[in-house]
């Protein structure tokens, strides 16, 4: 799949599905069965086209099993901590990754967050769900440019 086209899916599907605040999550087989899908899903499209997890764990997770949108997105964050280790181990040992780099962004990244925990509790679910969207609108333009630049 194609990650503009995979972009476009989630947009449409944020803005058709009505996000919800409050949605808990009641394991059940079922319920467990569709999170381990959402998270073989963010996986592969993880390896195959650099999807960042949050693009696949959030709307996957509020779809497939219908929890709240901040709980989705406070997962999705929980997911990166083993995600991000195996993916730098292994970036590590192919020689793909700056450490310097990361250690700066991850900084700032983390001083930022606790200001974007406020931000999302402030706005409603339908705007995080417009704001969310519209990020992606810039994921898929700034991909075209870059491929075109590259082509």
């Amino acid at each position: 799949m194609d990650l503009r086209a995979f972009a476009v899916f989630v947009i449409i599907s944020q803005q058709v599905m009505v996000p919800v605040r409050d949605a808990g999550l009641s394991l059940t087989p079922v319920s467990g069965a569709a999170l381990v899908g959402v998270g073989l899903l963010a996986g592969i499209l993880s390896g195959l086209v650099g999807v960042g997890g949050g693009a696949v764990i959030v709307p996957g997770t509020q779809l497939a099993v219908g929890i709240g949108d901040l709980l989705a997105r406070g997962t999705s964050l929980v997911v990166m901590l083993p995600t991000a280790l195996s993916g730098t181990v292994t970036n590590l040992r192919h020689g793909v990754a700056d450490v310097r780099v990361g250690i700066v962004v991850g900084v700032a990244s983390a001083a930022a967050s606790p200001l974007g925990s406020v931000v999302a509790g402030l706005v409603s679910p339908r705007t995080g769900s417009i704001l969310f969207s519209l990020f992606l609108v810039y994921v898929i333009i700034s991909t075209l440019l870059r491929a075109r630049r590259t082509a």
